[in-house]
């Protein structure tokens, strides 16, 4: 009896060490980042070449982010930070997994840590919209709903004087009402006209008279969703002007993971953002997978298409265990884990793991060639092959790459099992 509780109590301490090692591998090769991780694990596309304006560029950034840039990252932020005109319609093109959300959030990081170029802003107006946070849109409006929000909240963060209704109507309706320059468009400029008349509301004179008048009939115009984003496209202009010298590389528009959407929606979002976005008069940029890309037949619009460039799936594995290395105490939390046991054998396993991978090029070309250009499933797959840690009949086996290519493709489990007293058998 005490012998069978042993084993059963050995069967559980087994369980919760897999459990345990499974969790902490998740963390080393940790797939979704946060925003105030990415710089730390950001690897740049390729060698720098020092390309384009890159002595301007790299004045500009912080040396954080001088040294996490390679040619691609150093285009992109070239083409942001000196857009020619008109505005243009930058999209990042690449297949899931290969770091595109990433090197947008990496691009968007280092415009906001570079202040205003010629007023001393402490931040650029950024609008930033990624659609993966969202589930499924069922029409059109829940759509603008979201492109609206964002634009509130980018605007709220530089001009908040500006979103208050009295501000818009005494100084931005004027504009719009007598068409002034490219503050208006036939859907906004009409239907406001429409409104207005209707009460006789037109003159601006006195905007003050007839304040609880004009707020009334805006909040009506505003239940048109569709008026109400292009109004605002116009307003983001008007802000740019009057608050950015009009200089086109202080605002951006970001719209990430487009595909996360079903095709309908995709549609819809390409044939209203992209006539509309002139109307902001500021660089947008996008991200989508290829197959998003040629079912919107991008190719025959005015878009600057970038293909995604990002690092092999090799170099990325290996930095995660080289940061884990340099330093293992946020990834033993044992309170988190519960593996102090283990702790002081396993940085020297995971080391070995990690040689073992670098021997040659067996590992790297096995890997790159199964994962293709798919960072992110890459690292979910390759955590599982640290299972092989627990047990113990490997003790005497010699990780090699070969090995690994096998725990790989059987999630962490051998071809064969060594037993003492038996020969090799394979195992079923």
């Amino acid at each position: 009896m005490k012998k069978a509780k042993e084993c059963l109590s050995h069967i559980e301490r087994s369980t919760e060490v897999d459990e345990n090692l499974d969790k902490l591998a998740q963390k080393i090769f940790i797939t979704e980042k946060e925003d105030g991780q990415i710089i730390n694990y950001y690897i740049p596309s390729r060698k720098l070449t020092k390309p384009y304006r890159w002595n301007v560029i790299s004045d500009l950034l912080s040396d954080d982010f001088v040294d996490k840039f390679g040619d691609y990252e150093y285009r992109l932020l070239d083409k942001l930070l000196f857009p020619s005109k008109p505005a243009p319609i930058i999209c990042i093109v690449g297949a899931i997994g290969t770091g595109k959300s990433m090197t947008v959030k990496m691009i968007v990081n280092a415009i906001n840590s570079i202040g205003h170029c010629q007023r001393g802003h402490t931040k650029r107006n950024v609008c930033f919209v990624d659609l993966n946070q969202y589930a499924e849109f069922s029409d059109k409006n829940e759509l603008f709903d979201v492109l609206i929000e964002a634009i509130h909240i980018a605007l709220n963060d530089v001009v908040p004087d500006m979103l208050r209704m009295e501000k818009e109507i005494s100084s931005f309706w004027p504009l719009l009402v007598k068409g002034e320059g490219d503050f208006s468009t036939k859907l906004v400029r009409g239907a406001l006209i429409d409104e207005l008349k209707h009460d006789n509301l037109m003159k601006f004179d006195d905007c003050s008279a007839n304040m609880d008048q004009y707020i009334e009939e805006y909040k009506k115009l505003k239940e048109n969703k569709e008026w109400y984003f292009q109004y605002l496209l116009l307003l983001w202009r008007y802000v740019k002007r009057e608050h950015f010298r009009d200089d086109m590389q202080c605002c951006l528009f970001v719209i990430d993971n487009i595909d996360w959407q079903p095709p309908p929606i995709q549609e819809k979002i390409i044939s209203r953002i992209l006539p509309y976005a002139h109307l902001s008069n500021s660089p947008f940029l996008l991200a989508m997978r290829p197959a998003a890309y040629f079912h919107n037949k991008l190719g025959a619009r005015l878009v600057d298409i970038e293909e995604q460039e990002g690092p092999k799936p090799f170099p990325v594995i290996i930095d995660c265990l080289h940061k884990f290395e340099r330093a293992p105490a946020p990834y033993l939390d044992k309170t988190a884990y519960a593996i102090e046991p283990l702790s002081s054998t396993i940085i020297g396993d995971l080391r070995l793991l990690r040689q073992a991978m670098e021997e040659g090029d067996v590992f790297e070309s096995f890997v790159n060639n199964m994962f293709g250009d798919n960072v992110r499933a890459s690292l979910a797959s390759v955590h599982t092959i640290t299972k092989f840690k627990e047990e113990p009949s490997k003790s005497e086996v010699r990780v090699s790459p070969h090995m690994l290519n096998r725990l790989l493709i059987r999630r962490g489990k051998q071809y064969f099992e060594y037993i003492d007293n038996r020969d090799i058998e394979t195992q079923v």
